[in-house]
């Protein structure tokens, strides 16, 4: 598609987001590193789940899930499967009470990290999984490339994204350092991670409605370098909507008069 309709496109999601905050979920979660495991699935530790407009955020979390079935922590390696299971069985109980809501996450899109990965994580649990529509979810990162364009930030997105608009939270971990800390058993790091990264989220997002998301996209280059893309630009100038009611005017007294003129001749 050309920028023109990339943009189009992103504009008409972030309006419909607007539009019903409540109604969209802000998801992210944290597992162990997907490599050496030789085909297995990696465990999950944590899912963090924030309303866009309210900022509640819900936390399923292994040392959460040990707390309530009264598992020592030093106890969680040996019972990390049935643990898992609880947890999951939660957060599958909540997937299914809002099955009528729009869920934003960043990446989640296969099965090796996104709701299909934890579908497939609970199954193996022995569990059974709700499904959730496709047409329920938005990529944050796409959507950013559809009003930016493909190279609005540097590689490493999340990252340079967060460092750009100085919203890197307290509790964050990159991937590596997640990774590490799973291997320590650091759960409760772990959780204050996902529950940071969804509150990034939730800003990131909210500042691409408010249009104060700082990206490498010059104005220029929002809808391209065409004639027409001029146009898309001059639209959205706050001042458009006054030009418009100048211009309408003027052009209904000019026709008017010769309306006029020509009843009276």
């Amino acid at each position: 598609m050309s920028r023109i309709t990339d943009r189009l496109k992103g504009l008409d999601t972030i309006k419909k987001i607007d539009k019903e905050k409540s109604k969209y979920l802000v998801i992210h979660y944290s597992s162990e590193s997907f490599f050496a495991l030789g085909g297995k699935s990696p465990r999950i530790t944590s899912i963090a789940i924030e309303n866009l407009e309210f900022g509640q955020t819900e936390l399923f979390a292994i040392y959460k899930s040990a707390e309530e079935m009264g598992i020592p922590f030093d106890k969680i390696v040996d019972q990390y499967n049935e643990i898992e299971k609880n947890m999951l069985d939660e957060y599958f109980d909540y997937l299914r009470n809002n099955h009528n809501k729009m869920w934003l996450h960043w990446n989640m899109r296969d099965s090796i990290f996104g709701f299909k990965a934890l579908e497939h994580r609970y199954q193996v649990l022995g569990g059974h999984p709700f499904l959730l529509s496709d047409n329920q979810q938005i990529n944050i990162a796409s959507l950013f490339k559809e009003l930016y364009g493909p190279d609005y930030i540097e590689d490493k997105k999340m990252d340079n994204l967060m460092i750009k608009n100085e919203l890197k939270p307290k509790s964050y971990l990159t991937g590596a350092a997640e990774a590490q800390a799973f291997e320590e058993g650091k759960y409760y790091e772990l959780s204050m991670s996902t529950s940071s990264k969804v509150r990034m989220f939730t800003q990131m997002v909210n500042m691409a409605i408010d249009r104060t998301l700082k990206t490498n996209t010059s104005e220029k280059d929002l809808y391209g370098r065409s004639l027409l893309a001029y146009w898309y630009r001059f639209k959205e100038k706050p001042y458009f909507v006054i030009v418009a009611f100048i211009i309408t005017n003027i052009i209904s007294a000019f026709i008017g008069h010769f309306v006029s003129k020509g009843l009276g001749g």
